[in-house]
């Protein structure tokens, strides 16, 4: 693989594992901090609610119980049904029981039940004689205000709560219990305000039986006939097992759809009510998928960007080691005048001007045993006329036919005499 494609290769996987820790960084990061808004925005909505229908709730009652301390109901119920005065206080009792009921739009009905629980007047007045011994609101009632949870009126055939308050006479002795029958409008008017639910958040109330008592954003239907037993429901009524005030908890749940949910619940102790706020985690995270979205994009058009930078670079580095390696197969070819010639200052400007002095020296190198390889061949010229001319020296003196006497540097070297050739070496 040419050094081009690895450089490329290394910028490119170099620049995937850069952005892989960051983006993965970056992703935990964000899914943490949106994970932690979105339940902080859950928790703040149910505890927000939860409080709201508590103050509602301490309304109705605190209403209820200014409208039973009228002395025209104490005396009505001192009255007895024999008395001359019975139908005049009466009169006048129903007389401010309808007057009360027009005053509050939200009230159905005014009721006053006797110390036996019959109703004995009525803003209504079919209601009365009725016998409402056995009705919560009236058992409820006999020592101190109570409100009766939401349940589905058969006479007034709508869903209804009750708030009652009981009367007494100066000695403490009871009379009788002064009901308003409530419309739960305004109830669940606190609870379907969605601001910044989104689309698919929403807030209900489930009883202590386990069921919906407020509207679903998606189901018709669902007052007193939604069952909701989700872990969520399930979560929160054992804090009202518990007893314990406002410890909101949050999580992930499937809701009562079946469809996984981020959820967080609050309850109201006094009725055992679980105030579930919830929110479909494909909204929730909505953020998270565009951003995973972006990521695949960036990872592309990062990917394109460092294949291009890389061959930029990768070009950059490669070409200077081409030129370099050029020059060496030249110069190793025999030509020691070339010459690489880059100026750059880095380790390739060195190792060019290093190939160049080589070069040089190799050139100067070349000359010089030139030189002595022709010094060598003239002596070993000389040496071999010398040779030869000693051999033709030595032929002629043994061939001769008189005494011949050689001495040299005051040594005898040789003598012949009738062809007999003496040698005497060191001989002065």
């Amino acid at each position: 693989m040419k050094l081009s494609y690895k450089i490329s290769l290394y910028f490119l996987c170099a620049s995937f594992i850069c952005l892989s820790v960051a983006l993965c960084f970056v992703y935990r990061t964000s899914q943490e901090s949106l994970s932690r808004y979105i339940f902080q925005n859950l928790e703040s909505n149910a505890n927000s609610r939860t409080k709201h229908i508590e103050t509602y709730l301490k309304m109705l009652k605190s209403s209820v119980v200014q409208t039973s301390r009228s002395i025209v109901f104490v005396k009505f119920l001192k009255t007895s049904s024999n008395d001359p005065g019975y139908k005049e206080a009466f009169d006048n009792a129903v007389k401010l029981l309808k007057s009360k009921q027009r005053s509050d739009a939200v009230i159905e009905e005014y009721m006053l039940l006797d110390s036996s629980g019959r109703i004995a007047a009525s803003s209504d007045e079919s209601s009365i004689g009725q016998d409402k011994s056995n009705d919560s609101y009236f058992l409820g009632a006999q020592k101190e205000v109570f409100i009766k949870d939401l349940y589905f009126s058969v006479t007034k055939k709508k869903n209804l709560m009750a708030v009652s308050a009981p009367l007494f006479d100066d000695n403490k002795s009871f009379l009788g219990v002064l009901v308003a029958r409530v419309n739960p409008k305004d109830l669940t008017d606190i609870v379907i305000d969605r601001t910044a639910l989104g689309e698919t958040g929403e807030i209900y109330i489930v009883n202590k039986y386990g069921y919906m008592i407020t509207p679903s954003r998606f189901s018709n239907n669902t007052v007193l006939n939604q069952k909701v037993d989700t872990p969520n429901a399930i979560l929160a009524l054992e804090h009202v097992n518990k007893n314990t005030a406002h410890e909101i908890h949050t999580g992930v749940f499937p809701d009562y759809r079946g469809i996984p949910s981020l959820g967080a619940h609050d309850y109201i102790a006094e009725m055992q009510w679980r105030v579930l706020a919830e929110i479909d985690e494909s909204e929730a995270f909505l953020p998270l998928r565009k951003m995973e979205q972006s990521f695949v994009w960036i990872f592309f058009l990062v990917g394109a960007l460092s294949c291009v930078l890389g061959q930029l670079i990768s070009r950059r580095v490669s070409a200077p080691l081409e030129k370099l390696y050029k020059g060496a197969q030249i110069i190793g070819s025999g030509n020691l005048d070339y010459k690489v010639g880059l100026s750059s200052e880095d380790e390739i400007g060195d190792l060019s001007r290093a190939l160049d002095k080589m070069s040089f020296d190799l050139r100067n190198s070349t000359a010089s045993i030139e030189i002595l390889n022709k010094e060598k061949e003239d002596r070993r010229k000389v040496e071999k006329e010398l040779q030869d001319s000693e051999k033709r020296f030595y032929n002629v003196f043994l061939s001769s036919n008189t005494a011949t006497l050689l001495i040299g540097d005051n040594k005898f070297i040789a003598a012949t005499f009738n062809r007999i050739y003496i040698i005497l070496l060191n001989f002065i």
